[in-house]
């Protein structure tokens, strides 16, 4: 499932790879692309982006500095999520997904099922409950609706810009 277009793509990496807010003409001097593209057609994508919801934005100057709505990550685990809900039977969804894992991949999801897990099980401890996207599907047996998400750190840009967003 491919959410970005190429041009999309080679903003997104300038924005995540950094650690602040970017004006425009910021993400176009860093970004890697096929083709010189003009400034208009950077702002215009970045202006599309924000409106889906993937960047934000505040006003400077004359201009707009954006930043990421989530990380790489949060992003990526998102559109994981929204697959595997997409329709079909869950299970068979995600055993031909395994399926098609490398031994390292499948590792890594060994270690991020166990820490799930031990998370879920800290949380449920100590009167809180675990993280709701992670713990309905591939975590175990607790019932989504039932566990409140954890807070999530700042996403890259919004420390800078002193908002919180929970």
């Amino acid at each position: 499932m491919r959410e970005f277009g190429e041009l999309e793509s080679a903003i997104m990496d300038v924005v995540w790879a950094g650690d602040r807010a970017y004006l425009v003409r910021e993400v176009r001097e860093r970004m890697t692309y096929n083709r010189d593209v003009a400034y208009t057609t950077v702002m215009t994508v970045m202006n599309i982006l924000h409106g889906r919801g993937v960047l934000r934005r505040e006003k400077h100057g004359r201009a707009w500095r954006y930043w990421p709505a989530e990380s790489r990550e949060e992003h990526d685990a998102r559109l994981m999520a929204e697959v595997f809900r997409s329709g079909g039977d869950q299970r068979v969804t995600m055993v031909r997904f395994l399926q098609r894992v490398s031994n390292e991949e499948m590792a890594s999801l060994r270690t991020a099922l166990d820490d799930v897990h031990t998370q879920q099980l800290g949380c449920l401890a100590g009167g809180r409950a675990g993280h709701g996207a992670l713990a309905g599907g591939l975590g175990g047996g607790l019932a989504a609706d039932r566990l409140a998400p954890l807070p999530r750190p700042f996403p890259r840009g919004e420390r800078e810009m002193g908002r919180a967003v929970y």
